[in-house]
């Protein structure tokens, strides 16, 4: 009320008191490789402008660094701020499947500070000394984030390669020698392949790598000769006479052989 001589005039305001929102985006939050940090500042009626300048109730990223809000309900504001935190990335890097020679063995280290280890063999250690063909699997814990890994070992043994005994063919036959082993090839021959086909006597080796490991093998392929034999012309016998039949070359071998059909090239026919 204001009085000016004597005079009076008066008038009156309200005034409304609005609470400022209250915001609270948590506290700080440090997240794993390729983990996202997810923050809320929803309020009823509110209105939002976040750092980036996005202008949803919620916000999601993956990006260390400071988040910051701004929350305004009925023309009043509020500011809150958090910081993302990267955590360092757990290693677990075993190295591609590997095939190892007969005796070998193959360290397998995964070491890092402040980590833990859990191997598929029950080993907590941070590095594994393999002697046996296997699948080995790691899984590598630093400050709550994880990596895993596995790793093929193989064993590669000379003995594996095997061409199998000499063979004894017969005039026109063939014969496949194969190896049954994935790696390089070099055959005596000069084939790179995996197999040969042989069609002619001699001694064929083959020497095969598979990662360092090196293995070679020899097999003989002999033909049997065989020579036609010639009995001579037709004849005609008296009855009571005797005729020896010879096989040429075939006596010797029919008598080497010992062989037995029940007529001996080199002996001759009964009494007819």
């Amino acid at each position: 009320m204001v009085t000016v001589a004597g005079c009076t005039a008066q008038d009156a305001v309200q005034i409304t008191l609005n609470p400022v929102p209250q915001v609270d985006l948590g506290s700080d939050q440090s997240i794993c490789p390729g983990a996202s940090a997810s923050f809320s500042a929803q309020t009823a009626g509110a209105t939002y402008l976040w750092h980036d300048g996005s202008t949803g109730p919620t916000y999601a990223t993956s990006a260390p660094g400071p988040v910051s809000v701004t929350v305004t309900v009925n023309g009043c504001s509020a500011l809150d701020a958090a910081d993302v935190i990267a955590l360092p990335s757990p290693i677990a890097a075993l190295g591609n499947d590997t095939t190892l020679c007969d005796g070998a063995t193959m360290l397998l280290n995964a070491q890092q500070a402040g980590a833990t280890y859990q191997w598929s063999t029950g080993s907590n250690a941070p590095s594994l000394v393999v002697s046996t063909a296997g699948n080995y699997a790691l899984t590598v814990n630093l400050n709550g984030c994880t990596a895993s890994d596995a790793i093929t070992v193989a064993y590669f043994s000379p003995t594996s390669l095997n061409l199998g005994p000499d063979r004894l063919l017969c005039p026109g036959e063939t014969v496949t020698l194969s190896t049954g082993i994935s790696g390089a090839h070099i055959w005596s021959t000069g084939s790179n392949s995996p197999s040969i086909t042989v069609g002619s006597g001699g001694d064929y080796w083959v020497a095969v790598q598979v990662a360092a490991c090196f293995a070679r093998d020899t097999v003989s392929i002999a033909y049997v000769p065989l020579i036609a034999p010639d009995l001579g012309p037709d004849r005609t016998l008296c009855e009571g006479d005797t005729l020896a039949l010879g096989a040429g070359g075939l006596c010797s071998s029919a008598l080497s052989t010992g062989a037995s059909t029940g007529f001996h090239p080199c002996l001759g026919l009964g009494h007819l």
